[in-house]
């Protein structure tokens, strides 16, 4: 582990370099959630030596001490999700099969269906309008596909 510049507390060497260089630029380190600054006392070392850090999830205008808490939070949530994932591994070494498959095939089964119904209901819908673009002279696939876009018309599953 390394450390950063002026920091009383270690951190990685790619958190310290991020931090020297939010630094030295006079700018503040955003992280999309708080879990990624892995834990308390790096919350509380980054706000000793005023560097300043926004919780995109939080708001630039999170208050420090909810900071602290969810940090807090954050930490023995991480120490929990560790702890069962230790337990969990280790009942798999001892041959335990992991997770409820009791109802495994039935919920495959309804799934299935329930792809195939809506697959059916949509090819309903979609089909009369690529016979009308077909109708219209366009009969390759990147031909009806472009249509279908520019008509806005999605796929299933939303996409282009």
């Amino acid at each position: 582990m390394g450390r950063s510049k002026g920091a009383d507390l270690p951190v990685g060497a790619k958190k310290a370099g991020h931090i020297s260089a939010a630094r030295e630029a006079k700018c503040a380190i955003i992280v999309a959630k708080l879990d990624r600054l892995r834990d308390v006392a790096l919350v509380a070392g980054l706000m000793a030596q005023r560097v300043p850090f926004i919780v995109a999830e939080l708001g630039p205008d999170a208050d420090p001490f909810m900071l602290h808490i969810y940090a807090a939070l954050v930490e023995e949530e991480r120490a929990m999700v560790a702890d069962r994932t230790r337990k969990a591994l280790a009942e798999k070494e001892a041959g335990v099969i992991l997770g409820n498959r009791t109802n495994l095939p039935e919920a495959n089964a309804r799934g299935a269906s329930s792809n195939r119904a809506g697959a059916d209901t949509f090819g309903c819908n979609v089909l009369p309008v690529i016979a009308n673009i077909r109708a219209s002279g366009t009969n390759t696939n990147s031909g009806i596909a472009a249509e279908l876009n520019a008509r806005r018309i999605s796929t299933a599953r939303g996409g282009d």
